[in-house]
């Protein structure tokens, strides 16, 4: 029931509101901070399929080795050794930090390129400004875009981490098994239990969420909902046809913008033109970024959810739909993943195409006896 001097778009917005809020559960969409370690069999064969085979939603996986680790792309993380080995020293704020990320980027560039290694779609604004190493000559690059990382660096940036650059993309896959190794693949023989997680992510979903809140946010906000028409969350998919484990891995890239204008505002300079007031880095994790701007965003994804049961009402099941999970499992259910994941043709040979991935493969099949 609504007052009645609530002008007609109104009501009718407001009604959708208090529809879908009843239908959709904001605590069901995210299982992260979960205690409960699952049996790898009873997951297969129960939960899996569910995630599989879940209509109009497509998800990608992370794996990792210990419950302990964040959710967090390398060059965020703490006591990061490669970090210090290639900076040289610390940074605490998020301008500097950013200005010496697009460096490495320009560096890494740059050594490929005296190497004579291809590196294909190689963006203007780095060809051109390939001398410039200076800091300060790298910030007149930055200060008048929009986002980092800029769009013309992604592919880039996506290379140099693939071959072992920190960046703050965080690598996900389309496949489940092959998130599955890679959590498990150095876990194998170890004397102590250790829980493992396996990440799963609505990237489908999300995507067309940040869509919708370019499209319809300023809508949105003119009758009401108060919500962000920037959604700092995207994906990167590589090219594959480039990069033969890129390929096999089926890798995808997410990464949560930052906006550079907010590094380099006016507000925060001295009469003498001088940044006076630092940004700190950003390092919390994905997880808990997702779902603080999920929660602040909520009637508004309500929104997106009614007109997306509308457009698909047979592939939208409400009961089941989720954005972000975390699944645990024992290091002690490792041997009969190892078979599992051989028997579905997953080992160092199929994920690292090549020699090396074939002598990996036969390495561990003679340490751990597996059959191959």
């Amino acid at each position: 029931m609504f007052i009645v001097f609530f002008w007609y778009n109104s009501c009718i917005l407001l009604d959708f509101r208090e529809e879908t809020i009843m239908t959709v559960n904001f605590n069901s969409l995210f299982r992260i901070d979960n205690e409960e370690v699952i049996d790898f069999e009873t997951f297969r064969k129960d939960i899996l399929p569910q995630i599989m085979y879940s209509g109009n939603n497509r998800y990608i996986f992370r794996g990792q080795s210990n419950v302990k680790y964040e959710l967090l792309p390398s060059v965020l993380r703490k006591n990061n050794n490669d970090l210090k080995d290639i900076w040289g020293y610390d940074f605490d704020n998020e301008k500097a930090f950013i200005a010496n990320e697009a460096k490495v980027i320009f560096d890494f560039y740059r050594n490929c390129n005296y190497q004579g290694l291809l590196l294909e779609n190689t963006p203007k604004v780095i060809k051109e400004n390939i001398t410039r190493q200076r800091i300060y000559l790298i910030e007149d690059i930055l200060k008048d875009r929009d986002i980092w990382i800029l769009n013309e660096f992604r592919e880039v940036a996506a290379l140099a981490q693939h071959y072992g650059i920190p960046t703050r993309l965080l690598d996900w896959t389309c496949f489940f098994n092959v998130a599955l190794y890679f959590a498990t693949k150095d876990l194998l023989g170890i004397k102590e239990e250790q829980v493992f997680s396996i990440w799963v992510m609505n990237y489908n979903l999300l995507s067309d969420f940040r869509a919708f809140l370019e499209r319809r946010g300023e809508e949105l906000n003119k009758n009401g909902y108060n919500c962000d028409t920037f959604f700092p969350l995207t994906f990167i998919i590589p090219e594959y046809a480039k990069n033969p484990n890129l390929n096999a891995q089926k890798g995808v890239l997410s990464l949560w913008e930052i906006k550079l204008e907010n590094l380099y505002k006016e507000e925060n300079k001295d009469v003498d033109n001088k940044i006076k007031k630092l940004i700190p880095i950003n390092t919390i994790p994905l997880d808990k970024q997702l779902f603080e701007f999920i929660k602040e965003n909520f009637m508004a994804f309500n929104e997106f959810i009614r007109i997306q049961q509308q457009d698909y009402p047979d592939n939208y099941d409400i009961s089941k739909l989720f954005l972000l999970k975390r699944y645990d499992f024992s290091s002690k259910d490792c041997d009969k993943i190892m078979e599992y994941l051989s028997f579905h043709g997953v080992d160092a040979s199929s994920i690292f195409p090549g020699y090396s991935g074939v002598v990996e493969k036969m390495k561990m099949a003679y340490k751990y006896y597996i059959p191959f």
